[in-house]
């Protein structure tokens, strides 16, 4: 009887636990260039203008939060099609300072199973990009790119 009661607490317990429901935001994608299990890829959620460049857009950001992003198998056709910038410049050429692909991007995204407190906000050292952007908290765990769809932007 006690193994009757303990199957049914832990089948009623098991169906309490909610997946991590997926959810779109636009915004800006960041892409560590160095493609390694020390890089930082991250997603900076906010509106993105279409009549605007990608430049003006990145002018326009005013938070500090983003998102740890997992890109999956994403990376490597983000990169791709991705403009090149720096912390001091917007677009690059010069491959001998720390640079990241960044383009503007709709995504789902999913919460990690493993991260589900929707609420903590880390502090994380201070990252800048595209001369405008500085990013020094990550909402808390890491989350993973479900879809993607680019939204192109003109250069200029």
């Amino acid at each position: 009887m006690k193994l009757f009661i303990l199957t049914i607490l832990v089948i009623s317990l098991s169906s309490c636990v909610q997946e991590p429901k997926e959810f779109q935001e636009t915004g800006i994608l960041v892409l560590d260039n160095a493609r390694n299990c020390m890089s930082f890829d991250y997603f900076i959620p906010c509106e993105i203008n279409d009549s605007l460049s990608l430049s003006m857009n990145v002018k326009k950001v005013k938070t500090n939060i983003a998102r740890r992003i997992d890109p999956k198998g994403f990376q490597y056709h983000m990169t791709n099609v991705s403009w090149i910038s720096s912390a001091d410049s917007f677009y690059i050429k010069d491959m001998h300072k720390n640079w990241f692909y960044i383009s503007a991007v709709e995504l789902t995204l999913k919460k990690s199973k493993d991260y589900l407190d929707e609420n903590k906000i880390e502090n994380i050292d201070s990252m800048r990009i595209a001369d405008n952007i500085c990013i020094n908290k990550t909402y808390g765990g890491i989350y993973e790119i479900k879809h993607i769809k680019q939204i192109i932007l003109s250069q200029y």
